[in-house]
């Protein structure tokens, strides 16, 4: 998905989400919270995008030789043919930084991160 209210549409059908962003914002955190990874073009180690990510126990690929698209909903890979649009699927390893055209079979890892969203954070 390439825009957060868009990831947030797809997740409420029960499907899996990667947020495709030129980079984030604090008003972003609705699109990130409801997607399985989050892929950002400009972006660091230390951007806001991988400390959120990092804090919310969601992969996170930064920095990739890409030109995304929002308007068009698509993006190319820098030096390639290869255009990935929306509904393509694509799948991205947060160690490695490697983005994956299709699903490859991915493990889920207890990060001890909890889902605090409907939590009273009241004093």
């Amino acid at each position: 998905m390439f825009n957060s209210d868009d990831a947030v549409e797809v997740r409420g059908k029960g499907k899996n989400v990667i947020l495709v962003r030129k980079k984030t914002a604090p008003d972003d955190i609705h699109g990130m919270t409801a997607s399985d990874a989050i892929l950002a073009h400009t972006a660091g180690k230390t951007s806001h995008v991988a400390v959120v990510s990092r804090t919310l126990g969601k992969p996170v690929v930064v920095g990739k030789e890409i030109r995304i698209d929002e308007e068009r909903k698509q993006f190319k890979v820098v030096d390639t043919d290869i255009v990935v649009r929306k509904g393509t699927i694509i799948s991205v390893d947060g160690y490695t930084g490697n983005v994956y055209l299709g699903e490859i079979k991915t493990v889920k890892v207890d990060t001890g991160i909890r889902d605090t969203r409907d939590t009273d954070k009241s004093l």
